[in-house]
């Protein structure tokens, strides 16, 4: 991720300097491919793509640690970001923290609600807690968990 954040950047550097007919030089092959690929749907990466459809930037891709200078720059600077006392960048939560989160908050909405809740307290005698794991049942023992069935007296 740190590479597609410095991509980004160079090419926001480019745009905000006025920079014509630019390259951004990268040894992160992985990056170049997800930013080629049609099939990417990481919010920067996306991005990256309306970026550099605006402008003349060009991404090249160089191997890495084959003394080319700018890349063993960035590669030096790389190594000495660990020790920083400060983080320059945040990056938002992945869709995959956002659906774990909005998930967790809406068992905690949903135990409340059943919790104050005056109905189904039938229902509340076999489960107690919310779950949001699947349950599967059959005819008859949804109808005597809902206590809706066809019974003599409701």
């Amino acid at each position: 991720m740190a590479e597609v954040m410095a991509i980004s950047t160079a090419i926001d550097y480019c745009i905000d300097k006025n920079i014509r007919n630019s390259k951004v030089i990268t040894d992160s092959r992985s990056t170049l491919m997800a930013i080629e690929s049609t099939e990417e749907k990481r919010r920067i990466i996306i991005e990256i793509k309306k970026k550099l459809k605006l402008t003349n930037i060009q991404l090249q891709w160089v191997r890495a640690h084959n003394g080319t200078v700018g890349n063993e720059r960035a590669d030096a600077l790389a190594k000495l970001a660990p020790s920083k006392d400060q983080i320059d960048t945040e990056f938002g939560p992945s869709k995959a923290q956002v659906r774990y989160r909005d998930k967790v908050l809406l068992a905690t909405k949903w135990q409340e609600r059943l919790n104050n809740s005056e109905k189904g307290s039938w229902t509340k005698k076999f489960f107690k807690e919310v779950k949001c794991s699947r349950l599967y049942g059959d005819f008859y023992y949804n109808q005597v968990l809902t206590s809706h069935g066809v019974f003599g007296a409701h």
